[in-house]
């Protein structure tokens, strides 16, 4: 058995015999006779095991399979203590590796920031929060957290703690941590954020990576139900005297027609990156359409521009992509992609519409030329509550020799296929 193996066992069954008290509302609590618990503990486990292969040994995709092929794991052990409802503190742990959107980093990533490979738990988040702090409705978290911005969770513009090799700025260590002060005020239609955070601590001041956020969402019911705007001003301070300031704007329409949901967003940068400015654009529109069956049948479009480096540094950003149109190979943000698919849902096993599949057909440019055309074909199916698990197929042709390296072993097309295992307790 494998060091992650010896270490899991203890850990899971620790986990799940704690959380037999703390489930269904039966939190622990310093004195159970008064109506309201004054200390309420919940922990959680989750994680993922899972197999990676690709055709390509060389270039970008190593960062995604460690080469031909590998497996990865990775385990989260959390515990939330809650304190009259407006005091919590949240500590979780992190062991194993991640892969490609997976919390942080690419394939091979050490969530432990261990150097010698060792699979030992680590401190992953941990801070305390004050709810309803000076007024009602503000919320003030110090210490380390996620902290996102967007509208859609699968297609956030703000999301630092994904970072990869394909991240918006190279350099920027991965796993990356939100270490700070946070301030959200939400009220009835409207929510407003203030973050300060160091992103990467090098331990030399002149070396660090910190961000301050400011952001506002706007709930547009009265237009249509379920719609909202929101805005993002990010100013992040980089390593010397370097500056950039993005400002993102993302819209989220439900209702206008029957079935549809449309996102649009747009970004824009201004500052300076090592020699060059930081002058990127990105516009997102994504499209989703209800057929309205019994099985969830939908169809979907996308289109995904980034402006890449000329005389510049092309866009620089922090988005993420994942959800039901993220294509599996050719989501880099240097890219134009368009994609189109659809999806549905049916019964398998005991299960009621548990599992599911999907079609994808993407083309991505690159400098102006083709970069390629992806299928790919996803399975999903969710066991129970506690497990899940999916078969994902990606399949890249017509890219140019080099595009993953010289060494890759047939330059022209690319395969990627992964089999993950999604567990929580």
């Amino acid at each position: 058995m494998t060091k992650f193996g010896y270490l899991s066992v203890p850990v899971i069954l620790f986990a799940m015999a704690f959380s037999a008290n703390a489930q269904d509302g039966k939190n622990l609590g310093t004195n159970a006779d008064r109506s309201q618990d004054v200390l309420d503990v919940d922990v959680w486990l989750t994680g993922q095991v899972g197999y990676a292969y690709s055709n390509t040994a060389a270039g970008d995709n190593t960062d995604r399979t460690g080469g031909d092929g590998s497996f990865y794991q990775n385990t989260y052990l959390g515990f939330n203590v809650g304190f009259n409802d407006s005091v919590s503190a949240a500590i979780s742990l992190g062991t194993g590796y991640s892969f490609s959107d997976a919390e942080d980093g690419e394939f091979g990533e050490d969530l432990t920031g261990s150097e010698d490979d060792s699979d030992h738990l680590n401190f992953d988040l941990y801070n305390l929060a004050f709810a309803d702090a000076f007024t009602e409705g503000l919320t003030v978290t110090f210490g380390s957290f996620h902290r996102t911005f967007g509208l859609d969770a699968d297609n956030l513009w703000y999301n630092p703690r994904r970072q990869g090799s394909n991240a918006g700025l190279a350099g920027v260590g991965s796993p990356d941590r939100h270490t700070g002060l946070d301030l959200a005020y939400s009220s009835d239609n409207m929510s407003v954020g203030f973050t300060w955070v160091k992103v990467d601590d090098t331990g030399v001041e002149s070396g660090d990576t910190t961000h301050v956020l400011l952001d506002l969402t706007y709930g547009l019911d009265s237009v249509s139900e379920g719609s909202a705007i929101a805005f993002g001003i990010l100013h992040e301070n980089l390593a010397g005297e370097d500056t950039v300031t993005t400002i993102m704007i993302d819209s989220h329409w439900a209702g206008l027609v029957e079935g549809l949901t449309i996102g649009f967003g747009v970004g824009f940068n201004t500052g300076e990156v090592g020699a060059t400015d930081a002058d990127g654009m990105r516009i997102a529109l994504n499209l989703t359409y209800d057929l309205g069956m019994d099985n969830g049948a939908w169809v979907g479009a996308k289109f995904d521009m980034s402006t890449e480096a000329d005389d510049g540094s092309g866009w620089h950003g922090y988005n993420s992509k994942n959800g039901a149109m993220a294509l599996n190979l050719i989501e880099q943000y240097d890219l134009t992609v368009i994609a189109f698919g659809g999806g549905m849902s049916f019964d398998m096993g005991a299960g009621k519409n548990n599992a599911s599949v999907s079609l994808l057909i993407g083309l991505a440019d690159a400098d102006a030329e083709s970069y390629g055309t992806e299928i790919d074909v996803n399975f999903d199916q969710t066991i129970n509550s506690n497990v899940s698990w999916g078969a994902h197929i990606g399949y890249l042709t017509g890219t140019e020799d080099n595009i993953f390296g010289a060494a890759s072993e047939d330059g022209d097309s690319e395969y990627l296929i992964t089999f993950p295992v999604n567990f929580s307790f």
